[in-house]
C-alpha cells in the first residue's frame, strides 16, 4: 500500500462528488437517474443514490492509482425484522485514475449480501484485491480474494474462504510469478493464505503468537507478516513481525520496540535487505516508522523508530 503525495488526491478525484461524512466516510449524493455499474469512471458505478461510501487502500497498475473500497447502506425500513435481518447492504468497488487526475475506470463487486474490499496490491499490469463478505442474513464473514487485469477485467476469484465468522483478508502481496500472499483472521485468530499465479490456493494456515494480521510482505522465499497478539478491549496489544516460508511455516519472530499504542500498519522492503514497517496513529493521532534490517535467519541488525506527529 503507498499512501504518499497522491493519496488525498487519488481519493479526492474518486468520490469528488460525494458529500463529506463526520466519520471519514462520503455519502453518495441523492438522484433520480438510475445507477448504471460499468467502466465508465462515473460515480454511479461506484455508489447508488444515498450510499455509504468508504476509500480502504490503494496500489499502483502501471500509470494508473487504483482505489478500493466499500459502498452501501443499513435497510432501516420500519417493517424489517432486525433479529433475522440487520438491513446490511454494501458491494465492494475500485477505481483507477490516471496521471492527470482523471477516472479511466469503475468496478463493483456486488454479487453477495455484503462484500468488502480491505487491501489490494499491485499485480503483473493489474492489481489484486482482498476483504470479505457475507451471504446471509447472519453476521458470519467468509474472506475473498481477486484479480484484475489493468482495464479493471477480472482475471479470478476466490471466494467463501476459511471459516464462516469472524473471518477476513485485510492484508493482501504479490509476487514477481504472480502468486499472492494474503492475511487477515480466521474465526478470530491469525490467518495467512497462499493463492497460485492462476487463482487456485496453494494452502491456508493459522499463524500462531498473533491474533490478527495488518499487513503482508511476500518474497520469493515466503514472507514476512505485521501482526499484533494480546489485544483487549483497553489494551492495543504487541505487534509483532513474523517471517514464513514456501510454505507458510513460520521461520523467525521479532517483537516491535515499545514505542506506545497502536498497531504496524503497513510494510514495505528496502533496497539494502531491510523492511520499514508503518506504524498506525496513537490516541494522540501520531504516527511513526519502524525500520529493521535484520539477516536472512531472522537476527536483528539495526532498529530504528522514526517518530510521525500529529499531522503526518
Amino acid at each position: 500500500m503507498r499512501r504518499g503525495t497522491w493519496w488525498p488526491l487519488v481519493v479526492g478525484v474518486a468520490l469528488a462528488a460525494c458529500n463529506s461524512r463526520p466519520n471519514g466516510a462520503m455519502t453518495a449524493p441523492t438522484s433520480s437517474s438510475a445507477s448504471t455499474p460499468g467502466s465508465s469512471g462515473a460515480l454511479q458505478d461506484i455508489a447508488d443514490a444515498g450510499d455509504h461510501v468508504t476509500a480502504d487502500a490503494v496500489a499502483w497498475a502501471g500509470a494508473l492509482a487504483i482505489v478500493a473500497g466499500s459502498a452501501g447502506h443499513i435497510d432501516e425500513t420500519p417493517t424489517r425484522d432486525p433479529i433475522r435481518n440487520d438491513g446490511a447492504r454494501y458491494h465492494a468497488w475500485l477505481r483507477a485514475v490516471d496521471a492527470h487526475g482523471a477516472a479511466r475506470w469503475s468496478r463493483r463487486i456486488d454479487d453477495a449480501r455484503e462484500i468488502h474490499a480491505r487491501a489490494i496490491a499491485t499485480l503483473g499490469d493489474g492489481v489484486v484485491v482482498a476483504g470479505e463478505q457475507r451471504t446471509g442474513n447472519v453476521r458470519a464473514y467468509t474472506a475473498w480474494v481477486a484479480s484484475l487485469d489493468g482495464e479493471g477485467r477480472e482475471r479470478w476469484r476466490l471466494a467463501a474462504l476459511g471459516d464462516p465468522g469472524i473471518t477476513g483478508l485485510q492484508a493482501v502481496a504479490s509476487r514477481g510469478d504472480g502468486s499472492v500472499l494474503a492475511g487477515g483472521a480466521n474465526g478470530g485468530a491469525a490467518w495467512l493464505v497462499a493463492v497460485d499465479p492462476h487463482g487456485a490456493l496453494r494452502w491456508s494456515h493459522a499463524v500462531a503468537g498473533l491474533d490478527e494480521i495488518k499487513a503482508v510482505l511476500a518474497t520469493p522465499s515466503g514472507g514476512v507478516v505485521a501482526g499484533i497478539t494480546g489485544r483487549t478491549t483497553t489494551h492495543d496489544g504487541r505487534s509483532q513481525l513474523i517471517a514464513v516460508d514456501a510454505t507458510g511455516a513460520p521461520r523467525w519472530t521479532i517483537e516491535v520496540p515499545e514505542h506506545g499504542p497502536g498497531e504496524l500498519a503497513a510494510i514495505a522492503a528496502l533496497g539494502d535487505g531491510g523492511v520499514a514497517v508503518g506504524h498506525a496513529p496513537d490516541e494522540h493521532g501520531r504516527d511513526s516508522a519502524w525500520l529493521v534490517r535484520f539477516t536472512v535467519d531472522g537476527k536483528l541488525r539495526t532498529s530504528e523508530v522514526i517518530p510521525g506527529t500529529a499531522s503526518s
